[in-house]
């Protein structure tokens, strides 16, 4: 794990690990000719829609993990699934994941059925995320913590919308400051409603819904929601309690 990938206190933050993932699925989706350049070619786009996270124990600075990914047998009709393990040195779970894909039209931003070259990739092996199909979530009824970000230049992928590692951020960034040194991220099930364009500034809420866990959502103009999620947070080991949250 490199420099950059470290938070305070030297473990890997929740965005680098998700960076981690990403690029592995952009490394195989690219040598398949599926990635997501490769099929602007054929005027489609994939979007990811939902992502969940399971973090069992964060590497620390200097660390070597290995990322293995794989297209789920859950894949069918217009739904791509594809899944995540982080492993360390010695083999040891770090994280796995569970995300959902759909393949849009560029012109009507409207799904469309998968080809058979994505079909054909499905593997049996899952990692038993239900969390990714779970219910549609629901915004946090009180705030504890509230943020504002003006989508940058820096922050768009390759479908001119803002990245969904910036989405991550902009939710574990309204944790509260109180939470945050003393506890670290176990779950993140995540929602992506709508793309988020440059220029705009996207505000980030989070409400406390139980002891360690935090409904979250992102909203643009006029309210248009771009996602909603879900974290849940541990106490550090050797950290005190984190003081409570406003």
């Amino acid at each position: 794990m490199r420099f950059f990938d470290a938070e305070p206190g030297g473990k890997a933050s929740i965005p680098a690990l998700c960076r981690f993932m990403e690029e592995a699925a952009h490394g195989q989706t690219e040598s398949l000719g599926i990635s997501i350049g490769q099929v602007r070619a054929s005027q489609r786009m994939w979007v990811l829609t939902r992502f969940a996270l399971r973090v069992v124990a964060l590497p620390r600075l200097g660390d070597e993990v290995l990322v293995q990914t794989w297209a789920s047998d859950r894949t069918s009709g217009i739904r791509a699934y594809r899944d995540f393990r982080i492993l360390d040195r010695a083999g040891k779970l770090v994280a796995d994941a569970a995300s959902l894909w759909l393949l849009l039209d560029l012109k009507t931003r409207r799904p469309v059925h998968l080809p058979e070259s994505v079909l054909a990739l499905r593997e049996p092996e899952r990692v038993g995320l239900e969390a990714v199909d779970a219910e549609t979530s629901l915004p946090p009824e009180t705030v504890s913590c509230e943020d504002h970000f003006k989508v940058r230049w820096g922050d768009l992928d390759e479908n001119g919308h803002a990245n969904n590692l910036r989405y991550i951020e902009w939710i574990v960034e309204t944790v509260p400051p109180s939470v945050r040194p003393g506890c670290e991220l176990t779950e993140l099930n995540v929602q992506f409603v709508n793309e988020v364009l440059p220029g705009e500034t996207v505000h980030s809420v989070s409400g406390e819904i139980g002891a360690g866990r935090y409904a979250h959502s992102l909203t643009v103009a006029e309210g248009r929601t771009a996602g909603i999620a879900r974290t849940t947070w541990r106490l550090a080991q050797s950290s005190s309690p984190p003081a409570a949250s406003a």
